[in-house]
């Protein structure tokens, strides 16, 4: 238990601490920007930015612990840019139904959200330049960004393709942000991280069950809204996760480390399972719309969500 405990400490620090520190400044900065085309950072612009470099901060220390050393100043920046990056090109694509390369072409500075997309692309040029492997996950990411605009269309999505746009749109971002530190990815580094990846966008889909159904995008979860199907899913990819983690070789205490660190936010996943799977008992699905929003949403801040994260995540690293 206490590795677990050491591991939520030190992920409550890195994001409610240094993480909220480097946002502000980064909101100073985007703001100055921003004000000499008219705009300021909109509170809902903050929260969607503050959720993304909370998620930087997290995949940076998770692969920091890997590594054996912490990111370096220039490491953190190029988090922090990407963060705040991509919900920003995330929201516009989605909102004009247009693919990365349509977005990047255009010349339009006329909203907010474009003027910070033009600001943060070209922070993230200099990086592509001399990083070959955060170009090659940068493309690849934003591919699986385009297919992802399929999931708003009316036509229905399958179950394998599903599958296919989730775990590479979740597999390439997470590898995309691995990118930003520089040591070189080691044999099975890439397959891990890609399952993970897999695994993150499939709980973000879970938590978000609520919302998506009643704004019709397709996901596995709404499309099945079977938590049996959506656990069976969780555990394979886990299992993967974890058959090509045990292979890295990094030290070994490096790698509990990590995986202390990263089970913390994995076994969040535990916890809504559980929940979803009592509302839908013997039932073959959950009918959403039946219940109300705040029966849906799983808040992993009260306290004994908290606990039931932390045993899920010693229970996981034993």
């Amino acid at each position: 238990m206490l590795r677990a405990f050491i591991a939520f400490v030190k992920l409550a620090w890195i994001i409610l601490y240094q993480n909220k520190k480097n946002t502000s400044r980064l909101f100073a900065e985007l703001n100055n920007v921003l004000k000499k085309h008219g705009f300021t950072l909109t509170a809902t612009q903050k929260k969607r930015i503050a959720f993304y470099t909370a998620q930087s901060v997290i995949t940076n220390h998770w692969f920091s612990q890997l590594r054996g050393y912490k990111p370096s100043k220039l490491e953190i920046k190029h988090a922090l840019y990407l963060g705040a990056f991509t919900p920003i090109a995330d929201d516009l694509m989605d909102g004009q139904n247009i693919t990365f390369q349509e977005l990047a072409t255009q010349q339009d500075g006329a909203t907010a959200d474009a003027v910070l997309f033009d600001y943060l692309y070209a922070k993230l040029a200099p990086i592509m330049a001399e990083n070959a492997l955060f170009k090659s996950y940068f493309e690849k990411a934003h591919l699986a960004q385009n297919q992802s605009l399929k999931q708003l269309q009316k036509a229905p999505l399958s179950l394998e393709q599903l599958k296919e746009i989730s775990y590479n749109k979740g597999g390439y971002y997470t590898l995309l942000y691995r990118a930003v530190l520089l040591n070189p990815l080691l044999p099975h580094e890439e397959e891990a991280i890609y399952h993970l990846g897999a695994i993150m966008q499939l709980l973000n889909d879970l938590f978000d069950l609520h919302k998506d159904y009643h704004n019709h995008v397709q996901t596995l979860v709404t499309n099945t809204r079977n938590i049996k199907y959506i656990r069976e899913q969780e555990v394979a990819l886990r299992n993967q996760f974890l058959l090509h983690f045990k292979q890295l070789s990094y030290a070994e205490k490096n790698k509990k480390r990590a995986l202390a660190a990263i089970m913390a936010i994995v076994t969040r996943g535990n916890v809504a399972l559980d929940d979803y799977e009592k509302i839908q008992g013997e039932n073959p699905h959950i009918d959403v719309a039946a219940y109300p929003r705040k029966t849906l949403i799983v808040d992993m801040e009260l306290p004994k969500n908290v606990w039931r994260n932390l045993v899920y995540t010693n229970k996981s690293i034993r």
